[in-house]
């Protein structure tokens, strides 16, 4: 493994996945030994740690023009913290959360044209979003995923950009 630093829905289909499209933005089984592991950082919510991995197109094209081209996938792991007697997430030396097990897979996906079984309203510009369990089957949440990404467009839609163009290793 390399390492860097750094379809149209029924309205219930919709609604169990909230977080994303899971008949267009599919599970990569392959991500841990095919992507690269370019980040590990706790999450925003200060409740979680991610763990972000990126397709060969998504580090060369960030990395190259700054922009992740068609075919680039970003994949992050989502776990859940080790929390203490009063309910905060407890902190390991390197300051990150202390893991008490993966809860979910997220998935970001960019595609010149997604065709119109996914409709813009539905994705941030290119990238369309699917939230897995660990196993790699979908999972039902209440998430909108586009919510969070789409105010990012000045940046590609995504929070860990500056990771990828950093270069650096884990």
């Amino acid at each position: 493994m390399k390492h860097v630093y750094i379809a149209s829905l029924s309205l219930t289909a919709a609604l169990a996945f909230a977080g994303g499209n899971p008949s267009q933005v599919r599970f990569p089984a392959d991500y841990k030994e095919a992507f690269t592991l370019y980040s590990v950082q706790n999450r925003v919510n200060n409740t979680q740690t991610a763990h972000m991995y990126a397709n060969d197109v998504a580090v060369a094209s960030i990395r190259d023009g700054g922009v992740a081209a068609a075919g680039a996938v970003i994949v992050m792991e989502v776990y859940k913290a080790v929390l203490d007697d009063d309910g905060r997430p407890m902190r390991g030396a390197d300051g990150l959360f202390q893991e008490a097990g993966m809860a979910a897979v997220a998935v970001m996906e960019k595609r010149g044209d997604w065709g119109a079984d996914y409709p813009p309203a539905e994705r941030a510009g290119d990238w369309g979003f699917a939230f897995y369990d660990p196993q790699g089957k979908p999972k039902a949440n209440n998430l909108d995923c586009v919510v969070c990404h789409r105010p990012l467009e000045r940046i590609d839609y995504l929070f860990s950009r500056s990771r990828l163009l950093s270069g650096g290793s884990l």
